[in-house]
């Protein structure tokens, strides 16, 4: 971690062991124990969990505390949000290699319940998980990718913090979404989808129309050989930025 200046110059970086072979791919932060303080969750893909760094008052962080996705489960990207309605933080994991949704409800504490996995028939090989409001019924809606597939699946969720089975979205032939972002583009008051696809190198935006639903998708090239690994969306016009390797 690298503390800022607030002159656009940060400090030395800080490292914090997640643990032995644990292997972190995407962490996201929020504040699980309601202390007012930014802490952190990773997708550790080595070891099939989640590791959560609670933040210090003089900007350092505990040691991690680890919760298992499930024997063999890969977690592979994490969102944390308010899934069961009682303002508490939770989980949600990319499961890649059993193929499902995992979910730990937060206890407001810094811990978290038992985890609960939801397996779909569209997504197999899930790699990236957006959370956001879809259908507006005022419940949060889960997005996957399924980087071995043509499709997007769309989880509707509940008010006690469980999901419905995935809707569909085709993202085109040989796509291979790998990742997936939820924003409201066009300004409509609904939330639309921005895909970037590995195997054909473009980023798919596709429209809401605010019941779940999305329109076919607008399809802007990212260039020969680049293989988009995510985007990213950014200032007042939502640019959308990508992450390559050739």
């Amino acid at each position: 971690m690298l503390t800022g200046n607030a002159d656009g110059i940060f400090q030395r970086a800080a490292t914090f062991s997640m643990g032995y072979r644990s292997a972190p791919i995407y962490l996201c932060i929020g504040d699980f124990n309601n202390d007012n303080r930014m802490d952190i969750v990773t997708a550790n893909y080595g070891s099939d969990s989640v590791g959560i760094l609670l933040a210090q008052d003089n900007g350092t962080f505990s040691n991690v505390t680890t919760y298992s996705m499930g024997h063999g489960c890969t977690p592979w990207s994490v969102a944390v949000r308010d899934f069961n309605n009682d303002s508490r933080l939770d989980i949600a994991t990319a499961n890649r290699r059993s193929g499902g949704l995992g979910i730990r409800l937060g206890h407001g504490n810094g811990t978290f319940a038992n985890a609960m996995t939801y397996f779909t028939d569209i997504i197999i090989d899930p790699q990236s998980v957006a959370v956001g409001y879809v259908n507006n019924d005022g419940q949060l809606n889960v997005v996957m990718t399924d980087s071995s597939s043509d499709y997007v699946g769309i989880l509707l969720g509940h008010s006690d913090g469980t999901f419905s089975d995935a809707i569909p979205c085709y993202t085109g032939t040989y796509s291979g979404p790998s990742f997936v972002s939820l924003v409201d583009l066009n300004n409509d008051s609904h939330l639309d989808l921005v895909v970037a696809t590995t195997e054909e190198g473009f980023a798919g935006v596709f429209l809401g129309y605010g019941n779940g639903t999305f329109d076919i998708p607008q399809v802007y090239l990212t260039g020969e050989y680049s293989y988009p690994l995510a985007v990213a969306i950014g200032d007042s016009k939502h640019n959308v930025n990508g992450f390559f390797f050739e």
